[in-house]
């Protein structure tokens, strides 16, 4: 572990979770402007930290909008108000333990914040548009595939894709790593986004992959069936 007088850090590889915390700025100011430095020396954190940055700008983009979607429903409300209060009476009752324990009792929490996207995500994806049979089992809501021209993919236009996380075919099928490692990827790759999409035509899955240390991203448009050994790239395009 690298040290800062008595306090300890991590050191690379870093852990989403300890990311997470550190771009919500919820760790302690003394340990944030110590670990910023080494964090933002190692390539594959700076990965997670444009994630987060492209998440954040699509939610902020979403949560100015307060003519769109629709009411809260009260089950929803209360999952996330019972998540947040469970996190906080732990994060309270760890506050006296060793500082190598602070990653996991910071502010609201990972747990917390889990709990919240998988309540947004059911609100988003899986809620019925109308009567459904309990005995029904229901197939995967994929939204509706965005329509483009491969000759018309540009920065402009992908920037507003930016942290969506939509379900896709590719990745239920648990092909995601195989296909990014067939198209010269880390099968652990962080994306920015993943969409279903037609593209001249074709049903596809976009997925733009970051690069760094370079600006920009690559836009890789896939077939359903890319997998080990197929990388079916329909379309590939570096983006600055």
């Amino acid at each position: 572990m690298a040290s800062y007088g008595t306090e300890p850090l991590p050191v690379a590889p870093y852990s989403p979770d300890l990311l997470a915390d550190l771009h919500a700025g919820v760790l302690d100011e003394s340990v944030g402007e110590k670990l910023w430095p080494l964090v933002r020396q190692d390539p594959k954190a700076m990965e997670v930290i444009s994630a987060l940055d492209a998440l954040s700008a699509r939610l902020g983009s979403l949560g100015s909008d307060f003519d769109s979607g629709e009411p809260m429903p009260p089950d929803v409300a209360e999952r996330i108000d019972r998540a947040l209060t469970t996190e906080q009476e732990s994060s309270l009752g760890g506050r006296h333990g060793r500082y190598s324990r602070r990653w996991a009792y910071t502010g609201i929490g990972i747990a917390a914040a889990v709990a919240i996207v998988a309540s947004l995500s059911a609100l988003l994806f899986a809620r019925p548009s109308g009567p459904t049979d309990p005995d029904t089992v229901a197939a995967p809501a994929y939204p509706p595939s965005l329509v483009l021209d491969s000759s018309g993919l540009n920065f402009a236009g992908v920037r507003d894709l930016l942290g969506r996380q939509d379900p896709t075919e590719l990745k239920d099928a648990g092909n995601l790593p195989e296909c990014l490692a067939a198209n010269g990827f880390d099968p652990q790759e962080i994306l920015l986004a993943a969409t279903p999409v037609q593209v001249d035509g074709r049903s596809a899955t976009l997925l733009v992959v970051p690069r760094f240390p370079m600006n920009g991203m690559t836009v890789l448009v896939v077939g359903s069936d890319c997998g080990e050994g197929n990388p079916q790239t329909l379309v590939r395009r570096d983006l600055n």
